[in-house]
């Protein structure tokens, strides 16, 4: 028998989620549903600073724990951009991190292994 109330069922409190592709579209919208169910998360972009900025907007009109990572997922490079501004939060919690690929850069070589392994590097 679950003791937990219908509301902590299904709550992301010290969970920290990478959404790729998080900032606009469906990704906005997870990112927004996981910071409402009490995530951190990091929401990825590459190019549209315009949806990246309102999410930014939203996240601070609701107090929610959204930060974002403009990072090319398909290069090594990014790769190493996204993997030091994840350190922290992946050695504060280890096993609390989860990563959700969306879009196109969930196709690239490097995410694949992020997927594989839940390893950064």
């Amino acid at each position: 028998m679950m003791s937990a109330s219908g509301s902590d069922l299904f709550s992301l409190r010290d969970k920290t989620i990478l959404v790729t592709g998080g900032t606009r579209g469906i990704g906005q919208a997870i990112s927004l549903r996981f910071a409402r169910a009490g995530a951190t998360v990091v929401a990825n972009y590459l190019r549209n600073e315009q949806s990246a900025q309102q999410l930014k907007a939203i996240a601070a009109e609701e107090q929610l724990a959204i930060s974002l990572c403009r990072a090319d997922l398909t290069s090594d490079r990014g790769m190493e951009q996204l993997d030091r501004s994840l350190q922290d939060w992946v050695r504060i919690f280890p096993d609390s991190f989860i990563v959700l690929p969306l879009g196109s850069t969930a196709q690239s070589r490097n995410s694949r292994s992020v997927i594989s392994t839940g390893r950064l590097t």
